[in-house]
């Protein structure tokens, strides 16, 4: 009776599993062929996880650049210089020209930072020209 019982449990669960896995292999299927894959990830499209950070990115660095213009002074200036420096690689080319301009203007006048936030200053410019 208990063989019976396990025997007819293990067809069961077997019968489960071709169930899933039937559904697993269609949805497969029903995705993007091989080709078109390779093809995305070759290109470097990653869908919306792309596109989203690059909004987050932009965003970021239109805040970034409102700091610099408002109050190149402050005492969020090392902090924005920092992540400048940190995401250079990623700016778009007309927001770049506006942060360098803003950053040649600000290091031209000896009075408006201090020697560590020239410095970071600097460095970010370096990093943003380098690309």
């Amino acid at each position: 009776s208990l063989r019976l019982d396990a025997s007819a449990a293990a067809a069961a669960a077997s019968a489960e599993k071709e169930r899933f896995g039937a559904r697993k292999g269609k949805k497969r299927r029903r995705g993007i062929d091989p080709v078109a894959r390779e093809l995305a990830a070759a290109s470097g499209d990653r869908g919306d996880v792309g596109l989203k950070s690059a909004a987050v990115l932009e965003q970021l660095f239109v805040s970034y650049a409102r700091v610099v213009k408002a109050r190149p002074g402050g005492p969020l200036m090392p902090l924005v210089l920092r992540g400048i420096a940190k995401f250079a690689h990623c700016v778009n080319v007309e927001l770049l020209l506006d942060l360098v301009s803003n950053l040649r203007t600000i290091l031209r006048d000896p009075a408006a930072l201090s020697t560590p936030a020239a410095l970071h200053c600097v460095h970010a410019l370096l990093r943003l020209l380098s690309g």
